[in-house]
């Protein structure tokens, strides 16, 4: 019974609920992009596909779910049959896309989704930039896929958003950026510092450590910027959120993604106030099921969701946890993810990965 489940692994007064509340959903391994800097261009891993056949779904009847948190959703072969699936559970829906995909298929299930924020990873403002980061990208295709899909929703209430990930090579565009995304109906606009995760020259030599004098300095003028020009868009930086105590600036919190509402609770029975094995769960590619990023409790294709939220594997993690939270001094989601807004930015630790670092 839940009731002894909850009893056994003694977190205070706690109460889980019989499932997660909500899902991190990996539909692929793999991307139609070699980003620079990314994961991707560097693993080893084949480029599979979530048998969404083989998954009973009702665990997500009105969850919250984020759809390629880490992977580019939409190269999945079924990715609209599973959006339908998602749209009859009544899903309330966050996608994260490169918006490359956007042109190629038709996804009409999107349109008639209850989206709640799309957003498009998109770095730079130039042809010249974003190509040379998005290997494999073509601006305008991709800027004109965005431009029609944000016109398509004009009508509903989906906030849509552009995460620009900040490195040496994009710096100068960094104060136009506030321009050129506002002119295109964007409500929010995200500077992601890069992360150094590999031994690899490009991604070295556009650290931000090295040049953040610089990378302060342009946003700081893309702030400007957004004043000066009467912006209604806003603006996220954790460089912000050290100076001016601030998520974001120029509007009220409509930054704050899931993962940090779910992922980050001052209640939870952790000292570091990660709320994830008690709140969520992230979905892989082969159907596995993740309490915490990096360790699975069960796959969805031999169980249902229910079992795996109250298996002993679930409990013994949570348990681990509870009683060393040091297993999370090691969790790059949980400080450059979940925690993201409130990074650092004058601490050198917060520019390299954990697994960087132990490499090196």
């Amino acid at each position: 019974m839940l009731k002894d489940f909850i009893k056994t692994i003694k977190f205070h007064n706690i109460k889980l609920n019989s499932g997660p509340d909500f899902i991190d959903l990996e539909p692929t391994i793999g991307c139609n992009l070699k980003c620079r800097m990314c994961h991707v261009k560097f693993m080893k891993d084949k480029v599979s596909y979530l048998p969404i056949e083989e998954i009973d779904w009702s665990f997500c009847k009105n969850k919250e779910i984020t759809i390629g948190s880490a992977f580019e959703p939409t190269i999945h072969p079924k990715f609209n049959y599973l959006i339908e699936i998602l749209n009859d559970l009544n899903c309330k829906i966050s996608l994260i896309t490169n918006g490359h995909n956007l042109n190629k298929k038709s996804f009409p299930a999107l349109f008639e989704s209850k989206l709640n924020r799309v957003t498009f990873s998109f770095d730079g403002i130039s042809k010249n930039v974003y190509e040379e980061i998005r290997e494999g990208g073509n601006f305008e295709q991709t800027l004109n896929n965005i431009e029609k899909f944000i016109k398509s929703f004009s009508d509903k209430e989906v906030k849509f958003i552009i995460n620009y990930t900040v490195l040496k090579s994009n710096l100068s565009e960094i104060e136009y950026a506030p321009k050129f995304w506002n002119n295109r109906g964007v409500n929010m606009l995200n500077f992601i510092g890069m992360v150094v995760r590999y031994d690899d020259s490009y991604i070295k030599n556009n650290n931000l450590w090295d040049n953040r004098d610089d990378y302060f300095a342009a946003l700081e003028n893309a702030y400007k910027n957004v004043l000066k020009n009467n912006l209604k868009i806003s603006i996220s930086s954790p460089y912000y959120y050290k100076k001016y105590s601030k998520r974001n600036l120029n509007e009220k919190d409509i930054s704050y993604s899931p993962h940090y509402v779910y992922g980050y609770d001052n209640n939870s029975p952790l000292e570091n106030n990660c709320n994830s094995p008690f709140s969520t769960v992230r979905i892989t590619s082969d159907g596995g099921v993740h309490l915490c990023h990096w360790e699975a409790i069960g796959n969805l294709k031999q169980n249902n969701m229910e079992n795996i939220w109250k298996s002993k594997n679930a409990q013994n993690l949570r348990k681990k946890i509870f009683r060393d939270i040091s297993v999370c001094n090691t969790c790059d989601y949980f400080k450059l993810c979940i925690k993201s807004s409130e990074l650092d930015v004058n601490d050198k630790e917060n520019y390299y990965s954990q697994h960087f670092k132990e490499r090196n």
